[in-house]
């Protein structure tokens, strides 16, 4: 489970990510791993597994008024 606190008020964002590890060895995440994150930005890159479709997406996220906004979700037609 990741959680966001703010800095700045120490309040947690009502948003958080949940991933976890497969069974079999070398195998991709199930859920939203992050995969770019800056301090010095609004944006969140997240790699997403959906645990029931085994689709897979590359999700954008911005911080707007202390919560994390979906602004973009793309498939990726390369994953097995």
């Amino acid at each position: 489970m990741i959680s966001f606190i703010n800095k700045r008020t120490g309040r947690a964002l009502h948003e958080s990510l949940t991933a976890y590890g497969t069974e079999l060895e070398g195998s991709k995440p199930v859920g939203e791993e992050i995969l770019y994150i800056n301090k010095s930005s609004k944006l969140l890159v997240t790699y997403e597994m959906n645990e029931y479709s085994r689709k897979h997406f590359y999700n954008y996220y911005v911080l707007q008024n202390e919560s994390l906004n979906l602004i973009k979700k793309i498939p990726n037609n390369n994953s097995q």
